[in-house]
């Protein structure tokens, strides 16, 4: 095959405290972590969407201890693969605290804290009580503690504890799976369809 790949990042300061930016990249719209696009598809046009669109606001009252985003961003907090793919770009709210430290061995501590929608679940409201009555939609909530240290002139060390908090996940597995997506899975050891809970 031949695949080729293109983006267009623009991003820059808005005022002294709002920052901003967006980014356009070719591939799929329903592979939110690949920008291939293969020349192929007897000469079909080839898809380019917005892979992130956000603002970012670092309040001067605060020294600049503070940041608060929203939008479809880069990742504010230190992960690994076992959680987010390394070219997903989430998307929600994000807030980061950080205070630096004059200490010779600890260089300073952060805070992120973040919320993710995921994916919206339709349906109706009861009109009793206001809840929906198809439960939840998909979400990802989560906090990290990041510290930084230097150990000696040229070894630096960064330590981070993360907590994330998956609601409704079952449609991550929906949406990845061979057939539709449903209202709800059944708890099934064979076959094709996940396993919840």
């Amino acid at each position: 095959r031949v695949r080729f790949r293109a983006r267009l990042n623009l991003a820059g300061n808005i005022t002294d405290e709002l920052f901003g930016g967006i980014s356009f990249a070719t591939g799929s719209l329903f592979d939110p972590i690949s920008t291939n696009q293969t020349l192929t598809g007897f000469f079909n046009r080839k898809q380019v969407g917005f892979d992130r669109y956000y603002i970012q606001y670092t309040p001067k009252a605060l020294r600049n201890h503070a940041q608060f985003g929203l939008g479809k961003f880069a990742f504010p907090w230190i992960r690994t693969t076992l959680t987010f793919d390394g070219d997903l770009n989430p998307e929600g709210i994000y807030t980061r605290l950080n205070w630096d430290s004059k200490n010779s061995t600890f260089k300073g501590i952060s805070v992120v804290g973040f919320w993710l929608p995921i994916f919206e679940r339709g349906g109706s409201t009861s009109s009793t009580t206001g809840v929906r009555a198809d439960g939840l939609d998909a979400s990802a909530s989560g906090a990290q503690i990041q510290t930084r240290w230097k150990l000696g002139e040229r070894f630096t060390l960064g330590l981070h504890v993360a907590g994330i908090y998956f609601v409704n996940a079952d449609f991550i597995a929906q949406a990845h799976a061979s057939t539709p997506a449903t209202a709800s899975l059944a708890n099934n050891l064979t076959g094709n369809q996940p396993i919840t809970n």
